[in-house]
């Protein structure tokens, strides 16, 4: 829930101290239509064309689809510095927060 929301706003700020980069890994790619529309200040990519952009900018955010994978949650998170899952504060959204991260605490 508002994970796009949370990956836009966090990548201007961002921006502001630095390039920043934003993957759109979701599906539905709603950081591409935002961008598209050039309604955001910084660059925005596919998962296809991020490879080749990284290098040129100082900060990542990553934009993933809802209920990534553990795999692809590891995978993610051992080449970052930090991972933001939003998530509501409900007892059935926290407790699949903890099986998403109490896995990474390991990685």
């Amino acid at each position: 829930m508002a994970k796009t929301a949370t990956a836009i706003h966090l990548a201007g700020f961002l921006n502001e101290s630095a390039p920043t980069l934003l993957v759109d890994e979701d599906p539905n790619q709603s950081s591409i239509d935002w961008a598209e529309a050039n309604q955001l200040p910084f660059h925005t990519v596919t998962h296809d064309q991020a490879s080749a952009a990284f290098p040129q900018y100082r900060h990542h955010v990553i934009d993933t689809g809802a209920r990534l994978g553990q795999e692809g949650l590891t995978d993610l998170s051992e080449g970052s510095d930090f991972v933001v899952v939003p998530t509501t504060p409900d007892p059935l959204a926290l407790s699949a927060l903890l099986k998403t991260v109490n896995p990474l605490r390991g990685s």
